[in-house]
């Protein structure tokens, strides 16, 4: 008879998770609904584009405080079980794991330019004014920076080429 007052208790406590969530999800959209009514009534969106913001305000921020309700009704709903800590400590752990996975890719680019950078420098491979051709751009150097070289074409097209390219291409820098 234990076994059954346990399946029973589970079955409740999932009856209960459940009306909270569904609770959660529907005052999340009527207060989202709510809120951008009263942004829209008070013309947040034409005050950010005078102030140079053109941004949809009044969506956005009726969406954001959506989603944080209904992650407050979700955390609730895992709390009434006891999960909550477990599962926010997972959401911890793979936000932690994808923050990191960005920061690798993001700067997968930029250290091997910093290095050709700092040879050009060194070398000085090409400086400002000077009038190169890399590959089939053709052009001069308006600045050189540790990340990329600008070149300015005759066109008056502005390049911003990575400086890896310089090392990796010929650059035959033309008499003036």
């Amino acid at each position: 008879m234990a076994w059954w007052l346990t399946v029973e208790h589970w079955m409740n406590e999932l009856v209960i998770v459940v009306v909270i969530v569904l609770i959660g999800t529907i005052l999340s959209k009527l207060v989202s609904k709510l809120l951008q009514n009263i942004l829209h009534h008070i013309d947040l969106d034409r005050f950010a584009k005078k102030a140079g913001v053109n941004l949809p305000l009044e969506h956005g921020i009726a969406k954001i405080v959506e989603y944080v309700l209904l992650v407050i009704a979700v955390v609730m709903a895992l709390q009434h079980i006891g999960l909550a800590n477990i599962v926010l400590y997972i959401v911890a752990t793979a936000a932690l794991a994808l923050l990191i996975a960005t920061f690798v890719l993001s700067i997968k680019e930029f250290v091997p330019n910093f290095f050709a950078g700092l040879h050009i420098y060194r070398k000085k491979i090409v400086r400002k004014g000077d009038s190169v051709q890399i590959g089939t751009i053709k052009g001069k150097v308006t600045e050189v920076s540790l990340i990329e070289t600008k070149i300015s074409t005759k066109k008056g097209d502005l390049l911003h080429v990575p400086n890896v390219m310089l090392l990796k291409e010929i650059v035959i820098k033309k008499k003036v």
